[in-house]
């Protein structure tokens, strides 16, 4: 560790005089060493026989400060990517459906919407087994509605999965003639794509191959500033 003087200057007043008083003993040290020495140090001389700001001795130079190599970053890895069910396992990460803006207008361009809406809902069990986003929008007496997010429910509880089964929807028409109490009719029309179920030791349970499109017969209605689905089937019944 090396030793270093610190002096701090009094600045004094500008244009006064300083007298400086001299202590006795002071004055009496400062003739012996005189004597001895051959003379006191003058102020200049006692400056140059101040150690240097670099150290004790001038001719010994700092080290140059030490480079920090900054660690270089991980492999950047997104944990929370989509990825689909496969054989190996169900489906990881999966989005959740978004309403959006226009689904929550009392139109016929805001229940076509809607309709879009709900069928990704039910994708999004088929792929997850979490009913809620379905649930949310549907009225409990749609029977066919609930019989299938039960039962796809059911499936995912018991370490199953299932690959493929997404909905999807290649138009929506509104029919603006009310049935009554703010309920409306939509025809869908939609195709499921092949469904293979898995159970939970990973042993094949089922496939299913995709349906041809068909159209639904879509029954929502409008309360609470909102659409619910009401009931939904295949316009070929005679439901």
């Amino acid at each position: 560790m090396s030793l270093s003087c610190r002096y701090r200057r009094v600045p004094s007043s500008r244009g006064a005089k300083r007298i400086t008083t001299i202590p006795l003993a002071a004055a009496f040290l400062c003739v012996c060493l005189a004597s001895t020495l051959g003379g006191c140090a003058t102020t200049t001389e006692a400056a140059d026989l101040r150690p240097s700001a670099s150290g004790v001795a001038s001719n010994q130079a700092s080290p140059p400060p030490r480079q920090l190599r900054a660690p270089s970053p991980p492999p950047f890895r997104n944990s929370m990517a989509y990825s689909p069910a496969s054989a190996h396992g169900p489906a990881k990460n999966v989005p959740l459906p978004v309403l959006p803006a226009a689904a929550k207008e009392f139109s016929m361009a805001g229940l076509e919407a809607f309709s879009r809406y709900w069928y990704s809902t039910l994708s999004y069990v088929e792929e997850t087994g979490d009913g809620a986003p379905l649930e949310a929008v549907t009225n409990s007496w749609c029977k066919h509605c609930w019989a299938v997010a039960e039962s796809l429910e059911s499936h995912y509880v018991k370490g199953g999965w299932v690959v493929g089964g997404m909905v999807k929807v290649s138009s929506s028409k509104g029919i603006p003639e009310t049935r009554g109490f703010d309920i409306y009719e939509a025809r869908v029309l939609v195709q499921q794509q092949q469904i293979t179920e898995y159970r939970s030791d990973g042993s094949l349970q089922g496939t299913k191959a995709a349906g041809k499109p068909f159209v639904d017969v879509f029954i929502a209605r409008w309360e609470n500033h909102q659409w619910t689905t009401q009931n939904i089937w295949p316009a070929s019944s005679n439901e």
